[in-house]
């Protein structure tokens, strides 16, 4: 066991990575192997199977496909939306990438392994320029790549989905920073010119997260 989930060259780079982010693992068969790390991958294994973690899932299968056929860089576009919105800041795959939407890292000669950032990157807190009032059971179609039907290009940071209908303003330069972050509690810092509307990339459950600062601040999903 000692030597399957031994530290590798990879690994060492992603803990010099302070930042908060998640990684799409494209090589490696063995489940949840980043979480013996304390690094968060989306798909893996929950016994928890949300209906959102499903679609996620989905996507995560088809862009695991796509790079089984050698087919990766060409289908990256039809994720790169939900990559943003999952704050995926990594990619690990077996093969080499020439896509213009990574930039190589390194190549971890003992596992095979190639490491990409994700020039989309987005940070796991942020202000959206736009959010847009929509049927919850519309809004996977918006965010989620369905091979059945048409694609639309998707940036998380132009525009949200809620049950709530908010423009923010160019002059605002409201602000806010990641303080501390554990399982069961979250400290964010926010500086907030006026009334806004903050996206934090985590997952809901509807009767779990409070906000103990300010009661009165409604958490959507």
């Amino acid at each position: 066991i000692d030597r399957v989930f031994k530290e590798n060259k990879i690994i060492k780079y992603f803990k010099k990575d302070s930042s908060k982010f998640r990684i799409l693992q494209l090589s490696n068969k063995i489940p949840n192997f980043l979480a013996a790390f304390e690094l968060e991958s989306i798909g893996g294994y929950h016994p928890a199977k949300l209906s959102v973690t499903s679609n996620v899932e989905r996507n995560v299968q088809w862009m695991q496909a796509l790079e089984s056929n050698g087919q990766f860089d060409q289908g990256l576009k039809y994720f790169s939306g939900l990559l943003k919105m999952l704050n995926v800041k990594y990619i690990l795959k077996k093969t080499p990438s020439s896509s213009e939407s990574l930039e190589f890292v390194i190549f971890d000669k003992r596992t095979g392994n190639y490491l990409y950032k994700f020039k989309g990157f987005s940070n796991r807190i942020y202000f959206p320029k736009k959010v847009e009032r929509i049927e919850r059971n519309l809004i996977d179609e918006k965010i989620y790549f369905h091979p059945e039907k048409e694609f639309h290009e998707y940036d998380p940071y132009d525009v949200v989905y809620s049950n709530i209908s908010k423009i923010r303003e160019d002059e605002d330069r409201s602000t806010a920073k990641i303080k501390s972050w554990a399982p069961n509690r979250i400290e964010i810092l926010v500086e907030a010119e006026k009334e806004n509307f903050l996206v934090l990339s985590e997952v809901f459950y509807p009767k779990g997260w409070t906000v103990t600062s300010h009661p009165s601040i409604e958490i959507l999903l």
